[in-house]
């Protein structure tokens, strides 16, 4: 295994659980939305009311939604604009030690994820007031695009080694 690889190994690896965690904690309360989901009853007792709540219960699933949709193209935007901020934060150190720059994709990574659980979480909670399927389909697609992120240390090195030429080319410096 090549010397930034070994490097990179235990960091990837503590970003990979990172990520899991984010993938499963939802999925778990997305079971557990749908276990609590199939449970309540088909045709409730009338409520005084119930009509305006049934409203305001559509009105969340579908505000759930469209923050759903904005997050699925906003934490790809914000996931690159804070690791570009941590690049150009490390770019002096990255010359002499690329390895720093995982750190930069270990934070733009986590911001990425951490919108789209929040997300997932607002969809699953509005799936359990409104019983939509769409909210439920939105809060498992958000999760899945944390999962499509999971590092390995292979395409993290790749991505140093691509950042680390593109510096120098900035910086007019040469390979040493």
């Amino acid at each position: 295994m090549p010397e930034l690889e070994q490097k990179l190994a235990q960091p990837v690896r503590t970003m990979q659980i990172v990520i899991l965690a984010m993938i499963v904690v939802p999925l778990i309360f997305a079971a557990v939305v749908l276990v609590i989901g199939s449970q309540a009853p088909e045709q409730p007792a009338p409520i005084r009311g119930e009509v305006v709540q049934q409203q305001g219960r559509e009105a969340v699933g579908r505000i759930a939604l469209m923050f759903g949709l904005v997050a699925l193209f906003a934490q790809q935007w914000m996931g690159r604009f804070v690791t570009k901020q941590a690049v150009q934060n490390l770019a002096r150190q990255a010359m002499k030690e690329p390895e720093r720059l995982g750190e930069a994709f270990v934070t733009g990574t986590v911001v990425s994820c951490a919108i789209n659980e929040m997300a997932a979480f607002l969809n699953l909670i509005a799936y359990m007031s409104s019983q939509s399927w769409t909210n439920l389909a939105m809060g498992l697609l958000l999760i899945a695009s944390n999962a499509l992120k999971m590092p390995t240390v292979k395409k993290v090195a790749a991505w140093i080694r691509v950042t680390v030429e593109r510096l120098r080319v900035e910086q007019g410096v040469s390979a040493e």
